[in-house]
């Protein structure tokens, strides 16, 4: 079963106000282990980010579908290609940002994801085990549901005759996995051997009371197939880490997350026993060479994604400044290992129109 469940948050209108975007800085021995670089294996190039993959504002909901729902019939809608392409791409350009391989899209998957978000819309809920008892319940949607992150999030109508605008499609919200204390969304996307993902949505009014809801579900498959990694060099999953968007670091309350590859084996243990946070000292330092508080420290072996993540918060971060983060005392294999990486928030995010 994929990780807790999570509702999302409307996204905020408009780019962010920060600083222009410098040169990108992060060198590939901030992804391994103690810096240590290794020529057998392979290491993705870095990108610089791209404004456009990451829009904010609303859209109309007839700017996504190509045919709108009816949650009554237990019609999901016909979702424009161009979502499904948009939420691959932007995954894909995070994932490039983390220096990991890129996923395909696996449109055979859509009847599961679709079904997924349809059950979730219909019934204003989300539950990785939905029951026949519930409306719009389908084996598909069952299975989909089963193997998807899933998002939720209700808007009001105004008297019941105007259609709220929407948050574009993409995956910022569970890369963010605000409230989300494992992180699961978030690792699971950011796992480096995920192969391909799957994106379903469904908008519209559920049956029933209150009548003046709207209820945008969606769903993105991650779990099953995967890739092969055996030489991939990257071993340190760290979020957020280089030039990163400031859209997917939003406020203090999101959690920092660090995640070791240990083993590049299709089905790797990389779960407690290989690595193991217990010792781990987190020291996060300004461009002035003071400490930023830490705080919220925990760590997770649950296997969501990558079976390990140390996760924490920190108070006072400014977009278009540099940060430092140093972790040390961090157990692969027995062996005490060393994590060092810069990060910067950057202002991304072209506004897109509200209709």
């Amino acid at each position: 079963m994929v990780a807790a469940l999570w509702a999302m948050a409307g996204c905020a209108g408009g780019p962010d106000k920060g600083a222009d975007v410098p040169a990108p800085m992060t060198a590939r021995e901030a992804f391994m282990l103690d810096g240590a670089i290794r020529p057998d294996l392979i290491y993705p190039e870095p990108v610089p980010l791209s404004p456009a993959a990451f829009p904010q504002g609303r859209v109309p909901v007839k700017a996504i579908f190509d045919q709108a729902a009816d949650l009554a019939r237990c019609e999901p809608g016909r979702l424009k290609p161009a979502e499904r392409q948009q939420v691959l791409d932007q995954l894909n350009h995070v994932r490039a940002l983390h220096r990991l391989p890129p996923v395909r899209y696996e449109p055979a998957d859509d009847r599961l994801t679709t079904a997924a978000a349809l059950i979730m819309a219909a019934n204003d809920t989300l539950t990785h085990t939905p029951t026949p008892a519930m409306l719009c319940w389908t084996v598909e949607g069952a299975e989909g549901a089963d193997v998807s992150n899933l998002g939720k999030e209700r808007d009001w109508t105004d008297m019941g005759d105007a259609v709220p605008n929407v948050r574009p499609s993409g995956v910022a919200n569970w890369l963010v996995d605000q409230d989300v204390t494992i992180l699961g969304h978030r690792r699971w996307l950011l796992m480096p051997a995920l192969d391909s993902v799957s994106y379903g949505r469904t908008i519209g009014n559920p049956p029933g009371p209150p009548t003046n809801r709207q209820v945008s579900a969606e769903a993105i498959r991650v779990t099953g197939r995967r890739q092969d990694i055996s030489r991939l060099g990257t071993e340190v999953i760290a979020y957020p880490i280089g030039d990163y968007p400031r859209q997917l670091f939003p406020s203090d309350d999101v959690a920092l997350s660090v995640s070791i590859l240990a083993d590049r084996s299709p089905h790797g243990g990389n779960g407690r026993g290989v690595v193991d946070f217990d010792r781990a000292l987190i020291r996060v330092m300004g461009p002035d060479g003071v400490a930023l508080p830490v705080r919220d420290v925990g760590q997770d072996y649950e296997p969501f994604g990558l079976a390990n993540v140390l996760y924490w918060k920190l108070s006072g971060v400014q977009p278009g400044v540099r940060y430092q983060v140093e972790i040390r005392d961090i157990r692969v294999h027995g062996v005490s290992r060393a994590v060092a990486y810069p990060f910067r928030l950057i202002a991304t995010g072209a506004p897109v129109s509200g209709g």
